[in-house]
């Protein structure tokens, strides 16, 4: 686990690299359209973007962003809990298999978790 000290100067890290990325935009954009300026925001403009950020207007993503680093890297304020059958955190359906949980909820297949996209079946009541 991540210190929080360790956590707070990667997010800071994160903020100067954005803030260089956007000077050098700006230094771009004041250039004209030249052919270099279009080639550096369709290659690596894009790139540096997308692994800084989730939040850009690109299609598609770098896979794995700093952002996504950071969020998975967060201590948080206290230990989060983690389920003892799947190993996920905030698992919804894994008290035992075949269980209600309490809103009514089954799983869809033999797996005591939801499926890959999580989701749920509701009982039919009479």
């Amino acid at each position: 686990m991540m210190e929080k000290r360790d956590h707070n100067r990667l997010v800071e890290i994160q903020s100067e690299m954005l803030d260089l990325y956007h000077e050098a935009k700006e230094l771009l954009r004041r250039c004209g359209g030249t052919t270099a300026v279009a080639r550096a925001k369709a290659y690596w403009m894009a790139s540096v973007e997308m692994g800084l950020t989730n939040d850009h207007n690109y299609l598609g993503s770098a896979g794995v962003s700093m952002e996504d680093t950071i969020r998975e890297t967060d201590p948080g304020d206290e230990e989060e809990e983690v389920c003892e059958l799947c190993g996920e955190p905030s698992c919804l359906g894994c008290e035992e298999e075949g269980e209600e949980d309490t809103a009514g909820l089954r799983t869809l297949d033999s797996d005591p978790c939801a499926d890959d996209e999580g989701r749920w079946e509701v009982e039919n009541r009479v």
